[in-house]
């Protein structure tokens, strides 16, 4: 009889705990809470980055060959109230996100490698896409990426001091270590001939591990020309044709 009232006053006793949790969590749960953490709108020098416009034909030249990238779509938006993976408990309500974003893409003739799980991937005309958007959290830099299948990444943070831009590397932590590319930044340098300035060369860290039949590495890049020369892991270079 003991044991069983024992038990009988246990179970009352979780049930207890069971029901003053949920009155607690009850209390304090605030789902329509929502935070919104507003970027900046771009400066008219950050919009000038990227400088291709929507119908642009951009001329390259490889072993004497043309190739020519179109820029396809150039748009500007602010984007309101986003939701992003950096979440509250959903108890807490939700974070949303706005920025200040431009989204460029040059369509072009050049073909790809690429690893898809679980296979390599062959692609033909792969597009190169390009963005700088403000950050969700901080005024002082915005993000400039670009990106093409077959391992073409680069970018930098965006600095603007006295009406000029500045580039930097990624420091913002889950980035700064990220093995994708390198930085690097050059105040004049001969390309085909061609002498350019204010130039900033990407140079991915790609290992190569799936045996690809070639990647693209490198990438020189400035914001009066945009691209100025990629390079093939094979030695092919596409150099800007004027």
């Amino acid at each position: 009889m003991k044991m069983k009232n024992h038990l009988q006053s246990l179970k009352v006793n979780i049930a207890l705990v069971i029901m003053f949790s949920l009155l607690l969590n009850s209390c304090i749960c605030n789902d329509d809470r929502i935070d919104v953490n507003e970027g900046r709108e771009l400066f008219d020098e950050e919009l000038l980055v990227i400088p291709y416009q929507e119908g642009d034909t951009i001329s390259f030249i490889s072993d004497n060959e043309i190739h020519d990238f179109v820029c396809s779509f150039r748009e500007h938006e602010y984007m309101k109230g986003q939701p992003t993976w950096i979440s509250h408990n959903e108890c807490e309500g939700k974070r949303l996100m706005s920025k200040d974003k431009l989204h460029i893409t040059l369509k072009t003739d050049l073909s790809s490698y690429y690893y898809d799980y679980p296979e390599v991937v062959f692609e033909d005309s792969v597009n190169i896409y390009f963005y700088v958007e403000s950050s969700y959290f901080r005024d002082d830099y915005s993000v400039f990426r670009f990106n093409m299948r077959g391992h073409l990444t680069g970018g930098a943070l965006l600095f603007l001091v006295d009406n000029e831009i500045y580039y930097e590397e990624d420091f913002r932590p889950g980035y700064s270590h990220s093995p994708s590319y390198s930085l690097e930044k050059h105040s004049t340098i001969d390309l085909n001939g061609t002498t350019y300035y204010n130039v900033i060369s990407t140079e991915t860290t790609y290992s190569n591990s799936h045996d690809l039949p070639y990647y693209y590495t490198k990438v020189f890049y400035n914001q009066e020309f945009g691209i100025l020369q990629i390079q093939r892991s094979d030695g092919i270079i596409y150099d800007l044709f004027d």
